[in-house]
């Protein structure tokens, strides 16, 4: 059986309105490349308002029509604050580290997306 790859991608210091098209352009360019299990590392994030949100909404939308999906692994504290005062903390899939999200994607679960 054909392992398939797991990117894992940290987003470090601010993801807002300002520099969300230059992420969106990396993780587009991974999905272009055929890549569709993504996670995103948040250990070091540091700020997100509603466009970095609204980014990770898409995301977490786009690649299950692709036979893919988009998890989160080690929330910040400040990410992790904010879904929870939007009740947003079921919307996204989230793991405390990345071999705990690579381990969902080898799981029969995670495997059945692609």
């Amino acid at each position: 059986m054909l392992k398939r790859m797991v990117s894992i991608r940290a987003l470090r210091g601010e993801l807002d309105r300002f520099n969300v098209t230059e992420v969106r352009s990396a993780i587009d360019a991974l999905i272009e490349n055929g890549e569709r299990r993504i996670v995103l590392n948040l250990e070091d994030l540091r700020f997100i308002d509603s466009g970095g949100l609204s980014f990770l909404m898409d995301m977490r939308e786009r690649l299950p029509k692709l036979g893919g999906e988009m998890v989160i692994s080690n929330p910040s504290k400040l990410f992790q604050s904010t879904i929870n005062a939007l009740k947003a903390d079921e919307i996204f899939r989230i793991f405390p580290d990345d071999d705990s999200a690579r381990a969902y994607f080898d799981s029969d679960r995670g495997r059945r997306l692609i």
